[in-house]
């Protein structure tokens, strides 16, 4: 490929250079054009006052951004979601009965789906979570739970 171009770059009027010699000059003024693009991009954004900086792309620098794309110059953006700092995190929509077997010699903890919510807890083993979108305002919990970020309460 390199070859084709440096015949056809040779051919008009202009310094004569090896294939080798215009890949360098592809690859310098593409980093030009990267660094300079980036320096415009950044001054954007940057806070703290003063005047702006004047820099425009030329035609022929805008012409290479097209040709080796904004992802070369400017990266992926960022829009890809982190699910533990998302606010649509499928939630219980109803209480959900949580017992802790303190007879098994293992820490075993099973849970069930209550259809509906007791006045009181029947069995001190019982903690009862609600979700944060539950109408109800009682929570059974230990000295030693703790709330999550979500406003459910787990024991320690």
């Amino acid at each position: 490929m390199w070859e084709i171009l440096s015949t056809q770059l040779n051919g008009v009027s202009g310094p004569k250079k090896s294939s080798q010699k215009w890949q360098r000059v592809w690859i310098d003024l593409k980093n030009k054009v990267k660094n300079k693009a980036s320096v415009i991009r950044n001054s954007r954004t940057q806070t703290g006052g003063g005047p702006p900086l004047k820099a425009i792309l030329t035609d022929l620098e805008e012409r290479i951004i097209r040709i080796i794309g904004d992802t070369a110059i400017y990266g992926l953006s960022s829009s890809r979601d982190d699910p533990l700092d998302s606010e649509d995190v499928n939630e219980p929509s109803e209480a959900v009965d949580v017992n802790y077997d303190q007879e098994a010699s293992s820490s075993t903890i099973t849970a069930g789906v209550s259809d509906s919510e007791p006045d009181t807890p029947e069995n001190p083993r019982k903690r009862r979570l609600l979700s944060a979108s539950s109408s109800s305002s009682y929570y059974e919990v230990s000295p030693r739970a703790t709330k999550s970020r979500k406003g459910m309460y787990f024991d320690l």
